[in-house]
């Protein structure tokens, strides 16, 4: 099965909460601490909520700039069968490239399904799956694809968040499945 477009695809884009409190000496104080570290993890998720639907909506439309706009300055991207992409420069050239291959694809279905999601201070760890389905303008073929995810965000001093590390490869997709059975 061909999948470079849907690999274009994850390339351009790419529940449990953990954050880290002190210690309070009294149980009312230890309350009070508690429900402010629920709030603010309640924010902090729905932050990352908001870079995850950004990075969602720039995917479907093709919109390689918002997805650029994504990362830190200085993330890397690590995609699948290629090297580390260490700077602005090597991801904008790698997202020009994957822009220029999408044209000729039309995107039915672009959905995130993150399993996990921790957050520590101003970093955050989550890993899932991607899945991604686009017809060929032309041909019409159909392709469907997922690709297994790991994403470091940092928070940035807006609050918002950035993704600073995107590590990806292809999943395995029922049509793949399938072939490899004995």
């Amino acid at each position: 099965m061909h999948t470079r477009p849907i690999v274009l695809l994850f390339a351009a884009v790419l529940s449990s909460s953990y954050v880290h409190s002190e210690s309070q000496s009294n149980s009312s104080t230890k309350a009070r601490a508690m429900q402010s570290e629920k709030h603010n993890s309640d924010d902090l998720i729905q932050a990352i909520q908001r870079l995850r639907n950004r990075d969602i909506a720039a995917a479907k439309a093709k919109d390689f700039n918002t997805l650029a706009s994504l990362f830190t300055e200085n993330a890397v991207l690590m995609p699948p069968g290629g090297p580390a992409l260490k700077s602005r420069a090597e991801r904008d050239i790698y997202l020009t490239k994957s822009q220029s291959e999408m044209a000729d694809y039309e995107i039915l279905d672009y959905r995130e399904d993150f399993d996990s999601l921790s957050i520590c201070g101003d970093e955050a760890t989550e890993w899932g799956t991607i899945h991604g389905t686009v017809r060929h303008i032309v041909t019409g073929k159909v392709e469907s694809s997922a690709m297994k995810v790991v994403r470091i965000l940092k928070r940035q001093k807006d609050g918002e968040w950035k993704i600073a590390l995107s590590i990806f490869n292809e999943g395995v997709t029922p049509t793949t499945q399938a072939q490899s059975a004995p």
